[in-house]
């Protein structure tokens, strides 16, 4: 005879899948990774943050410029070293405005992707078409693709707060870096006190910028690791 017997206790099998379950359409759909996109977007931010101080320690040198130039009634060699600090101050801002050029064309992209994979893998109430176009509705583009992005990363990291301080303080620096003083006079002096506030403006700017972007590398870095990865199956 034999000495098998049954179990005690019946023991169901259970598979590891995702904590969020899969929808029939998963079966039909593929996740599609956003590491790519998610790795260039983080580059970009950065590349940004170190122009933006770049600008910042320009502009304190070209005022210690102008302040020399004051006092020494503007000979040409003073001039001179002016003008080289203004080409490459407009140098920075052209490096500074194709960074965002690009970051602009690709966060949409991204923000379509992820949540495109969070829909396929079964998150309800979420828009791909508003993750995507949403960037480009003034003034709610600061609230519809954060709204769509929470959502679909929700199931899969828990808490948003990331994504929350990045939209927050990014949309504060966004309007501090792009407030401008109007009516200014082209007086020595007065072009003084316009290049300090500029100078304390870019500073403010630069230092919420920089925390946002800390947070938005943060995001961008767990939605990429939980909501976009790319099940064993569908590699190949």
């Amino acid at each position: 005879m034999s000495d098998w017997s049954p179990p005690s206790k019946y023991q169901q099998f259970a598979p590891q899948f995702p904590a969020v379950p899969f929808a029939p359409s998963a079966f039909i759909s593929r996740v599609r990774s956003t590491r790519g996109l998610g790795t260039a977007l983080m580059w970009l931010f950065a590349a940004n943050a170190s122009l933006l101080v770049a600008i910042v320690a320009n502009d304190v040198y070209m005022r210690h410029l102008l302040e020399q130039g004051v006092t020494s009634s503007f000979r040409p060699a003073a001039l001179a070293r002016l003008q080289t600090t203004d080409s490459v101050r407009s140098a920075f801002f052209g490096l500074s405005f194709g960074c965002s050029v690009a970051a602009v064309i690709l966060l949409p992209i991204w923000s379509y992707r992820v949540v495109r994979n969070a829909q396929v893998r079964g998150v309800p109430d979420i828009s791909p078409g508003l993750a995507l176009g949403g960037w480009f509705i003034p003034f709610a583009n600061v609230v519809v693709p954060f709204v769509q992005i929470r959502r679909a990363a929700r199931p899969f990291i828990g808490a948003t707060a990331d994504i929350t301080v990045w939209q927050v303080l990014g949309a504060a620096g966004i309007l501090l870096l792009n407030s401008t003083e109007d009516g200014v006079e082209s007086t020595p002096q007065r072009l003084l006190d316009t290049l300090s506030n500029e100078i304390m403006r870019l500073s403010v700017g630069a230092v919420v910028m920089a925390v946002a972007l800390m947070y938005a590398v943060r995001a961008i870095r767990t939605i990429d690791r939980t909501v976009s990865v790319v099940m064993p199956t569908q590699r190949g």
